[in-house]
């Protein structure tokens, strides 16, 4: 895993870090007063391969630059110090223990809202081509200055001449999103830490009630105990809040990996199914299921324009709906071919998240619409203009 490290550093005061993978995702703070450098590098080493290290303020401080010579990487700064009110702004979702992680996260947080966009489009393609393990190395490039565009730092990160030999080779094909990653075990981890987190929370409560069963108003030290077990437990309940909607992600991802292969032992293609024809409902599921290269069904008939449009990007094996002319020259004029629903509904099955369509029948269909398709959409904008 690529990560970038953050880190914030005034003369005389304790180091706060920060450790971020490259999807911005906080996987670590905290602070130091004193260490070893051999120590520390090695520790920020445990989280992964830096891709860079980031700092808050405008001039790099001595041991950021240290840093990056150590792992042979950049270190980065805005062009002037962040105000305490843009780092308010950057950090007021997220908890830490003292201002120096505090500045940390910011530092991090900045740094990905710089990149925000181009790290989206990175995401974004990869997955439509089912090779977003490549998105690390695609976002290092930018990182490292050697890619400007999304397209450049793919085209750089990946040996496609490569994976096709490779692909050609074996036999095999790219795996898809779905199969890349080990979902069952993602859940099954979610499962058992939340029961460590609920215990640990079940624990810590306890110890409170009975300190502040016991401690007298004015006994210092028993208070502080008790206001240090209230942000501890503060801090684990948002830790078990994550592991809960991780362990609901694994679940789905699990579910439709498993529904995925049924499909196919049935000799059927899976086809991802769409039932909100908007924007921001595809764009939430292909997070979910790949629909790059696959047959999309549209279930309902809304004239969504933008959605149409967003989907042609994603750029589906074909699309099925019923569809007015306006949407459907859409998907012709981007290659997709369109099928209504009536023309596949004996070749279609229905599952609980996807359906499957007869092999036979797509390959068919497919090779009579390469020729159909370009006349389609010269007759469809010949009417429109008529």
């Amino acid at each position: 895993m690529k990560t970038v490290i953050a880190l914030s550093y005034t003369k005389g005061k304790p180091i706060g870090f920060a450790i971020f993978d490259l999807s911005g995702r906080l996987i670590k703070r905290f602070g130091v007063k004193a260490f070893e450098k051999e120590k520390l590098f090695n520790y920020l080493r445990s989280f992964g391969s830096p891709a860079c290290v980031v700092v808050e303020k405008e001039k790099i401080p001595k041991l950021a630059k240290e840093i990056a010579r150590a792992f042979g990487i950049p270190a980065l700064a805005p062009k002037k110090d962040l105000s305490e009110s843009e780092i308010h702004e950057l950090t007021k979702s997220y908890t830490y223990k003292n201002p120096y992680e505090k500045h940390a996260i910011a530092a991090g947080l900045y740094l990905f809202s710089k990149y925000r966009e181009i790290f989206r489009e990175i995401d974004e393609i990869l997955q439509n081509m089912g090779l977003e393990e490549h998105a690390d190395r695609a976002k290092e490039l930018v990182l490292l200055g050697k890619a400007s565009t999304p397209f450049q730092a793919i085209e750089s990160a990946i040996d496609f001449s490569l994976l096709k030999k490779k692909e050609k080779e074996t036999g095999k094909k790219f795996k898809s999103v779905l199969e890349k990653e080990d979902w069952k075990e993602k859940y099954e981890n979610a499962v058992n830490y939340i029961k460590k987190l609920e215990e640990k929370i079940r624990e810590l409560e306890e110890e409170n009630k009975f300190l502040l069963s016991k401690a007298p108003e004015k006994d210092v030290e028993l208070v502080e105990r008790v206001k240090a077990l209230e942000k501890e437990l503060m801090l684990l309940k948002e830790e078990l809040q994550r592991e809960k909607e991780l362990r609901k992600k694994a679940e789905e991802k699990l579910y439709l990996v498993e529904e995925e292969k049924y499909i196919e032992k049935q000799g059927l293609i899976p086809v991802v199914r769409i039932k909100d024809f908007s924007h921001e409902s595809i764009s939430e599921l292909k997070n979910t299921v790949r629909i790059f290269k696959r047959p999309v069904l549209v279930e309902c008939s809304e004239e969504d324009e933008k959605a149409a449009r967003y989907l042609a990007k994603l750029h589906p094996l074909l699309v099925i709906g019923d569809f007015p002319e306006k949407i459907k020259a859409i998907f012709i004029k981007a290659g997709i071919p369109v099928i209504t629903k009536a023309e596949i509904e004996e070749k279609i099955t229905k599952f609980k998240k996807l359906a499957g369509v007869e092999r036979d029948f797509l390959k068919e269909f497919l090779e009579s619409r390469k020729k159909k398709s370009f006349l389609e959409w010269l007759e469809m904008y010949r009417k429109r203009f008529l």
